[in-house]
Parts: structure tokens; C-alpha cells; sequence
């Protein structure tokens, strides 16, 4: 007679471990078996062979590994003989970086180095350079050139290669701040006025550190504050500063001392001081070259002691002593050179004699 003995069936156990791409092949394995004889499991689970379009899974994706037993064995796979499993991509978390920048008349030019890793790592040995080769800006910030604040998001350019293994990630949202240029306000040289009865000042003449080819145009916009509209005799500070939603900021040079001094005139008297009294009034002339200047009189009556008296409404018409007073509006700004004042008398008229 013969003696059959049957190949003893099992299942086979596979292990549940999640898998994530590391740049090596990688499939579940199988952890133990149901059926087989006590004692066996660890040889038995020893002898499987992998085989299947799993079995040397690198890339992240879906995939079905197989096991096998040697044709030898005493066993046979009658249930757990393929086993689906998924790579998943490796995430490379990202943050990006706030950004400052002084004004330039430019956008500014978003790079990787933007974007700052805070977890997880390359694996096989490439670079974060190498996976992640340049990020596309939008949002204000990415075209933004005027000074203020703006917010931006960075998309990452994923190098193809790299792309179906990798999963980038993270808050791509930031802020770029464009700061004003810091400027010098440089002023006229001339800080010496006499007055002329109109408001006068130093100029912003220059502005350092501005860019060369918007100078014109911030000289056109400088607002000029206290002391720019200085009339009267006397020193002062004029202050200058910038538009406030520009792109510069006055840091040096924002005031300039001067003086307006006093302007000469002299005062002469014409017409004499020697009159007759004819009913008509009668009085010498203030006169002053400067237009500048002016100049009204008063009369008064004349003091024994050549003081003033009582002031008269006008010229005077009769006979007596009197004194001419010449007044400049606004003296202080004038410096006065010859009489204010003239003495002069109306003497009586004379009388024809009798028979």
C-alpha cells in the first residue's frame, strides 16, 4: 500500500506597520502563521519568499506583495497569501519666514531660502534644494514696491523627480515689510534775509540717500512746517519733512536755523521847516527811498522844551510851534537811519500899517 500525507494549509499573518518613502524598498512582512504544527511558526514564517510588483516597492503608492513557501515545505498558503499596502509620500513641513526690506523701487525677489523646514527630513540622501527647487509668490506682497506691510503666499516649485515621494507642507502665508529709506535733507546756504514784507525761507536744495532717479520728484514734495512762512525780523527754525505715505523718512537735516534782518531805510524831510500862516496847512514831508517801507506822519504841538504836545488831527494851519513824527508800520523790521522827528513853526501872518 501507499501513505499520502497532505500539505498542512495556513494563513499567514502580515504586520500593520504604516509605511512612509524613505528611498528603500519596504513591504509589510509576514509576523506568523494559523494552522501550523506548535513549535513550527517561527520556521515556517522564516521560509516565506516575497514576490509581486510590491516586493521591491520604493516609490510612494498603492501596492500587492505575495508570500510564498518553499516548494519543499510541508505547508501550503490556503488563505493571507497577498497583501495590499500603501508607501505614503514623506512630509517635509515648511513655515515661511517674515520678511524686511529697506525701499528700492523694487519687488522683491522670493527665493527658497524663504522657507524654512520644521520637520522632517530628505531621506536617501538628497537635499531640500534638490526636492524643492523655487516657489511661485502671490497675494500684495509679491509684486509690492512702495514702503508699508503686505501679506504673501509662497507656493513650492516641487522638482518633478522628487515630486510623487515628497508631500510639502506648512502655513505659506507671510508678511514683507518694506521700510522707508532713511534720507538727509540738505538746505540752501543762504540762512541771511532782510526783511522785505514777504514770508522767506531756506530751500531743501538736496536729499542724500534718496534714489537718484525719483530725486527731482522728492524735492517737488518736501513739506516745509514752523517757521516757513517767517515775515517779521527776527530768527527762526524752519522744519521740512517728507509725505507721510512715501517712501523716505527725514532722519538727518530736518531743520535749518536763519534770520531775517531788520531792513535799512532812511527817513529824510523835505518841504523846510520855516512857514507863514495863509489859512493852508502847512508841514515839512517824511520821505523814504524804500517802498518797502510805510511811512505816515503825525503832527503834535510843540512843549516849550521841545517835547511833544498835544497831537493835532492833521497838518496844522495856524501860527505856532510844532513837531512832525514820522512812523514806519511795523518799525521792528527796520532799521532806521536819520530823523523821525522835525521841528517846524507857522509863523503869523504879517499885518499892513496904518495912516
Amino acid at each position: 500500500g501507499s501513505l499520502t500525507i497532505d500539505r498542512r494549509g495556513i494563513t499567514l499573518v502580515w504586520d500593520e506597520t504604516e509605511l512612509v518613502y524613505d528611498g528603500t524598498a519596504q513591504h509589510p512582512t509576514v509576523t506568523g502563521v494559523a494552522g501550523a504544527v506548535s513549535g513550527e511558526e517561527d520556521a515556517v514564517v522564516g521560509s516565506v519568499s516575497y514576490g509581486g510588483a510590491g516586493a521591491d516597492a520604493t516609490d510612494a503608492g498603492d501596492y500587492t506583495v505575495t508570500a510564498t513557501l518553499p516548494e519543499e515545505s510541508n505547508y501550503e498558503i490556503t488563505a493571507g497569501a497577498e497583501k495590499s499596502f500603501t508607501i505614503e509620500r514623506r512630509a517635509l513641513t515648511f513655515e515661511v519666514r517674515d520678511i524686511v526690506k529697506d525701499y528700492d523701487g523694487k519687488a522683491y525677489e522670493f527665493t527658497t531660502a524663504d522657507l524654512v523646514l520644521r520637520s522632517g527630513e530628505p531621506a536617501g540622501g538628497a537635499q531640500i534644494s534638490d526636492i524643492v527647487t523655487g516657489v511661485t509668490p502671490s497675494g500684495a506682497g509679491a509684486t509690492a514696491t512702495d514702503a508699508g506691510s503686505y501679506s504673501f503666499t509662497l507656493t513650492p516649485v516641487v522638482a518633478e523627480a522628487y515630486a510623487k515621494n515628497y508631500s510639502i507642507v506648512g502655513d505659506f502665508n507671510g508678511t514683507i515689510s518694506i521700510d522707508k529709506l532713511s534720507v538727509t535733507l540738505v538746505w540752501s546756504t543762504n540762512r541771511e534775509f532782510v526783511y522785505d514784507g514777504t514770508a522767506q525761507r531756506p530751500e531743501v536744495t538736496d536729499i542724500v540717500g534718496v534714489l537718484e532717479s525719483e530725486k527731482d520728484e522728492v524735492l517737488a514734495s518736501v513739506i516745509y512746517g514752523a517757521g516757513s512762512d517767517a515775515t517779521h525780523a527776527g530768527n527762526y527754525t524752519v522744519t521740512a519733512t517728507l509725505p507721510e505715505d512715501g517712501n523716505y523718512e527725514v532722519t538727518e537735516g530736518g531743520g535749518c536755523e536763519f534770520t531775517i534782518a531788520p531792513r535799512p531805510v532812511s527817513v529824510t524831510w523835505t518841504g523846510g521847516t520855516e512857514f507863514t500862516e495863509d489859512g493852508e496847512p502847512h508841514a515839512p514831508e517824511a520821505e523814504c527811498a524804500d517802498a518797502v517801507a510805510a511811512v505816515t506822519t503825525e503832527y503834535y504841538e510843540r512843549n516849550g522844551d521841545g517835547s511833544r504836545g498835544r497831537k493835532l488831527a492833521g497838518e496844522p494851519d495856524e501860527a505856532g510851534a510844532y513837531i512832525a513824527v514820522a512812523v514806519i508800520a511795523d518799525a521792528d523790521n527796520f532799521e532806521i537811519s536819520g530823523e523821525l522827528e522835525c521841528a517846524f513853526d507857522i509863523a503869523e501872518a504879517e499885518t499892513g500899517g496904518g495912516i
